[in-house]
């Protein structure tokens, strides 16, 4: 239970507004967004960050990621 009240904290005092205002350089880019539960990731440019949710834009479609679940970004340097 304490490991449980100490992820409870974590959520409860995370700065989202930093976290939005790191990944805005992200913005436009073509990324690979990795998931907690995802082997693979998305990849598809991010069009949009809101609070705690990303929007990225596919070949395929158009998704909406909560940030909660990202475990890493790839971006590659060179421009896309």
């Amino acid at each position: 239970v304490p490991d449980k009240q100490k992820a409870l904290n974590y959520v409860k005092t995370f700065d989202y507004s930093a976290w939005a205002k790191t990944l805005k350089e992200f913005l436009g880019k073509v990324c690979t967004i990795v998931l907690f539960n995802d082997a693979f990731g998305i990849t598809g440019k991010i069009v949009a960050i809101e609070s705690s949710w990303i929007k990225v834009e596919t070949k395929n479609d158009t998704r909406i990621i909560n940030g909660d679940m990202i475990v890493d970004i790839i971006c590659k340097n060179k421009k896309n």
